[in-house]
């Protein structure tokens, strides 16, 4: 949960950059005549720029961090499925015959009779 607000964060920042970027150019050529030179608007927006790809290498360390996580999450759960699938094969095969025929089970053949003697 606390990756996914960090997340958040750093996608609300680089939003709040991309804005401050469309500022920055809108105020070049308004920059005639006010108190911020060229040079000033020139540097904070290689600043913005910096900091932005800051945010955009961070945004993708967390994306593979994330990735990373479910792969592992996904690797445990088809470890634990592929487990329960060898069990449920053992409990359903089928099983082999007894050997050894109707000896000792009070089964006749059909045909072999005994004979009483009376």
């Amino acid at each position: 949960m606390a990756e996914s607000l960090s997340r958040l964060a750093l996608k609300d920042a680089k939003q709040s950059a991309e804005s401050a970027k469309q500022q920055l150019k809108t105020a070049k050529p308004r920059s005639d005549g006010s108190s911020v030179s060229p040079e000033d608007l020139e540097r904070a927006e290689q600043e913005l720029d910096k900091q932005r790809a800051w945010v955009d290498d961070l945004l993708k360390k967390a994306q593979e961090r994330e990735s990373e996580r479910a792969k592992e999450a996904l690797g445990k759960s088809a470890k634990r499925e592929q487990e329960m699938a060898e069990r449920a094969q053992k409990h359903l095969r089928p099983r082999q015959p007894r050997r050894g025929g109707a000896a000792g089970r009070g089964r006749r053949r059909p045909g072999s009779r005994r004979k009483l003697d009376a």
